[in-house]
């Protein structure tokens, strides 16, 4: 029994030919479409697997597989053939000229045009017939010799000349218009059949395999290969009942597919990892210091180098280009491998070659956490809902907007930054507008600058004033700040918060308010600044 060996392209990449032309002619010649039975799906690319059975007869011979996307990087070329009797001699990518296929809306546009050109075809027949009648009535001799006829019998034969005459220069004009208006019909038809046919001209890639066989034989073949032509992107959905219901987390990818074959019946990956980024890590060069160039050439040398960043195209389509489908979250499973994160769909799926995005529903899960009325009226003036989230990090999510509804009403759209990710996730709700809330400036407390021997002295007050229009309670958590010195000689003294806990560090202040049905609150904020004069204040 023969034992069974893999072979990669990889190895004969010093042999691979890249060529939009004819592959050498080989003593045998195979086309065979590959069958796509697999396929990750990059954040940018995918990797497609496609397998074919061959049937080879002894000696060697020339595999021409099609089926195979648009826009493949060689480099990632990987051809497995599992028989110990048959050799890979080398390993080509090229392509040729496809015939195109149209969808229905084109094959009826090119109805159209065919109709109309039929019709200005029968319209031309109709003039020639036109034509042949007039050379008729113009020939004396077809109505024999005029001198043995009558005067009133000449009347007769000059009135029906010119009656038919009249008939037939009446056709004429009737179909010199048709044909005016058909014409320009078929070159509207024309234009806007170019322009929604230019993106089915192209030329189809094929995978040439040269292999040499000991013996007939049959034999499969895998390949692989990335595309730059795929893509998707994560998104959310964020929903609540109401606030004694759990929230939901609708984990979701907007799919694109543009290869140029369609996808039937596909297992598909969903992962993270970028395959356009480099997979080594940086290295270090020596850190070089000189003496700072004249204010002049310095700042000449930096209108040099100076270059805005590359624009970096949003993944994000409009909802009417999006094709939602539902039903798959239950076959899909997690893998975290702690450099990429994958989604895995165990039915397969099919994706058409097109430049709409699919939405697919990955996966939901019920989110613990708690709900919380949250302020900063020095910034907005208005309440907002919040949850908060435990054991964020667990939820494995992706910088992507989220959709966020309560009460099955749309709020609005936030963004997730897994990057800035800490234990607990916080997720807006929208806008409470029966919680009223202001802050205004305490007259009686706010001082102006004063001189105090060498010192300026500086008091501020505001009120923070709540206010609920809720038959039930309610517990409102109010933010604000106090400035942080961070110089020795400016002071800040004479603070009062009432009941609000200060981080120190930060000077945020934080009251959590319990609100009584139709209850009004205030809370005080004052505090007294100490600097030298004739000192200026950043910050203030």
């Amino acid at each position: 029994m023969a034992l069974t060996y893999r072979l990669k392209s990889t190895l004969l990449v010093a042999g691979m030919v890249i060529s939009a032309g004819t592959a050498a002619e080989s003593q045998n010649v195979i086309v065979q479409d590959v069958k796509l039975n697999s396929a990750t799906i990059f954040l940018r690319g995918a990797e497609l697997f496609n397998s074919a059975t061959l049937t080879l007869p002894a000696g060697v011979s020339e595999i021409v597989l099609s089926n195979v996307a648009n826009n493949i990087n060689p480099a990632s070329l990987s051809v497995i053939l599992n028989n110990d009797d048959v050799t890979i001699q080398s390993v080509n990518l090229r392509s040729e000229a496809k015939e195109p296929v149209y969808p229905a809306d084109i094959n009826a546009l090119k109805a159209q045009i065919d109709t109309a050109e039929q019709a200005v075809a029968q319209l031309n027949m109709f003039i020639q017939i036109n034509d042949e009648q007039l050379g008729l009535l113009r020939d004396q001799d077809f109505f024999g010799s005029s001198g043995a006829l009558s005067t009133e019998q000449s009347m007769q034969k000059l009135a029906f000349i010119r009656e038919q005459m009249t008939k037939i220069y009446g056709e004429q004009l009737s179909y010199q218009k048709q044909i005016s208006d058909k014409t320009e019909e078929i070159t509207r038809l024309k234009a806007l059949f170019t322009e929604k046919t230019a993106r089915f001209e192209g030329r189809q890639p094929q995978i040439v395999v040269s292999v040499d066989a000991k013996k007939s034989v049959t034999a499969e073949l895998d390949i692989a290969y990335i595309t730059a032509d795929a893509a998707w992107a994560p998104a959310y959905d964020v929903r609540t009942a109401g606030l004694d219901k759990p929230v939901t987390l609708t984990y979701k990818a907007d799919v694109i597919q543009n290869t140029g074959i369609n996808w039937d019946q596909v297992k598909l990956t969903l992962s993270s990892a970028d395959p356009v980024q480099t997979i080594a890590p940086p290295q270090l060069f020596p850190w070089y210091l000189a003496q700072v160039q004249d204010y002049e050439t310095r700042n000449m040398m930096a209108d040099m180098v100076a270059a805005p960043a590359p624009m970096v195209m949003e993944r994000e389509k409009s909802a009417k280009n999006k094709k939602v489908s539902r039903g798959i979250a239950d076959f899909v499973s997690t893998d975290s491998n702690g450099i990429s994160l994958s989604y895995t769909i165990a039915q397969p799926y099919s994706l058409a070659s097109s430049q709409e995005s699919r939405s697919l529903t990955i996966k939901q899960t019920e989110l613990t956490g708690k709900y919380r009325y949250i302020t900063r009226p020095k910034l907005d003036e208005h309440v907002y809902l919040q949850a908060d989230v435990d054991n964020a990090p667990a939820l494995n999510l992706l910088s992507a907007k989220a959709n966020i509804y309560f009460a099955d009403r749309y709020i609005g759209t936030s963004f997730i930054d897994a990057a800035t990710l800490t234990d607990k996730l916080a997720i807006p709700f929208g806008m409470n507008k029966d919680i009223q809330v202001t802050r205004t400036v305490n007259a009686k407390l706010k001082k102006q600058p004063g001189i105090l021997g060498s010192a300026v002295e500086q008091s501020e007050g505001y009120i923070i004033n709540l206010k609920s229009v809720y038959s039930e309670p309610v517990t409102v958590h109010v933010f604000d700040q106090l400035p942080v010195s961070q110089d020795s000689k400016i002071l800040v003294k004479d603070m009062e918060f009432g009941d609000g806990k200060l981080d120190k560090k930060t000077g945020e202040i934080e009251w959590e308010v319990a609100l009584k049905p139709q209850q009004e609150v205030e809370l005080p904020l004052n505090y007294t600044l100490k600097y030298p004069k004739d000192t200026q204040i950043y910050g203030l």
